[in-house]
C-alpha cells in the first residue's frame, strides 16, 4: 500500500448489505438517550455501540452523524441496567463544526485516548483519522465485521485504531494469515483474546509473529490460556491508563498521556509470557 494514499478500503470491496441501519440500531440505547442526530431524524438514524465507552449515531446513508459517551447505571432496583448520558465539558479543541453538550466528535475522542493533533505529524494524524473514520462508517464496518467474524464494539477505541493500522499497512496475504489465526479460536471469547493479544504486540512485527506462532504451534487449550493471560494484563493496563488519563486530559498534558500508555503496556508485556 502506498504511503501517500492511506485508505483502509484497499483491503476489501465494500458492498451494500440490506438495511444496515436496522442491523446496527440499538433500540434500548435510542430510547435511553435524549441526544438527537445533528442532521435528519431519529427515524432515519441508528444509535449503535462503538465501544464500552462510546456510541455512534449513523445517518440514513451510513455516514457518522456524531458520537456520545456512555455510562452504565442502574434503573431502579432489579429493573436492569440503563445507559445514562454523561455531559463532557467542551474542550475548545474541536473541529470547525464544534460540539454541543453531550455530543462528541472524532477529534475529541482521539484526544481523550492520547492522539492529539499537536503531538502527531500532520500527515500521520490525517491518515489515522481518515482510516479510522472509514473503518467505523457503514457499510464498511459491516463488511469488516463479517469478514473477520468480529464485532468492533467488543474492542476499545485504541484497539480499533490498532486494527485499522494493521489493515492499512499489511498485504492481503498477511491479513488472510491473521484471519486464519483468529478462526482457530475455540469460541467467541477466544477470538476476542486472540485479536487483542495480536494487536497489542503487532506494532513490533517480531512480537506479532510470535503471537501467530503460539496459535499455530501450541496446543489449542494451552494457547487459549496464554492469550487469556495476556488480555488480563492488558485490561489491567487499560484500567490504570484510563484512570490516569482523565486528569491528564483535563490538563491537556498529551505528552504525559502518551508516556503513560507506553509504560503501562511495557509493564503488562513484561509480566506476560514475553
Amino acid at each position: 500500500m502506498q504511503e501517500d494514499n492511506p485508505d483502509v478500503r484497499y483491503y476489501c470491496q465494500v458492498k451494500e448489505d440490506g438495511d444496515l441501519l436496522d442491523r446496527y440500531n440499538d433500540k434500548n440505547m435510542e430510547d435511553n438517550y435524549s441526544i438527537e442526530p445533528s442532521a435528519g431524524s431519529r427515524d432515519n438514524s441508528a444509535y449503535a455501540k462503538l465501544s464500552d465507552k462510546y456510541a455512534v449515531i449513523y445517518g440514513m446513508d451510513g455516514e457518522i452523524d456524531s458520537f456520545f459517551e456512555i455510562r452504565q447505571g442502574v434503573k431502579g432496583g432489579n429493573a436492569g441496567k440503563k445507559l445514562t448520558l454523561t455531559l463532557p465539558q467542551n474542550t475548545g479543541q474541536v473541529s470547525s463544526k464544534g460540539s454541543e453538550p453531550g455530543r462528541l466528535n472524532l477529534i475529541e475522542i482521539l484526544e481523550r485516548k492520547g492522539f492529539s493533533r499537536e503531538k502527531l505529524e500532520r500527515h500521520k494524524y490525517l491518515s489515522m483519522l481518515g482510516n479510522y473514520k472509514a473503518l467505523i462508517e457503514l457499510p464498511f464496518r459491516a463488511k469488516i465485521e463479517d469478514e473477520f467474524g468480529i464485532s468492533l464494539s467488543d474492542y476499545s477505541v485504541r484497539e480499533q485504531l490498532q486494527f485499522v493500522n494493521f489493515l492499512s499497512s499489511r498485504t492481503v496475504e498477511e491479513v488472510e494469515k491473521v484471519k486464519g489465526f483468529l478462526n482457530k479460536a475455540e469460541n467467541g471469547n477466544g477470538k476476542i483474546n486472540r485479536i487483542k493479544s495480536f494487536l497489542s504486540l503487532e506494532m513490533d512485527r517480531d512480537n506479532g509473529q510470535r503471537i501467530l506462532e503460539i496459535g499455530e504451534k501450541t496446543d489449542k487449550k494451552d494457547a487459549e490460556l496464554v492469550f487469556a493471560k495476556i488480555v488480563e494484563l492488558l485490561d489491567w493496563a487499560e484500567r490504570e491508563k484510563e484512570a490516569l488519563n482523565e486528569e491528564l486530559y483535563e490538563n491537556k498534558d498529551y505528552e504525559a498521556m502518551a508516556a503513560t500508555q507506553k509504560e503501562l503496556l511495557r509493564r503488562a508485556h513484561g509480566d506476560s509470557v514475553f
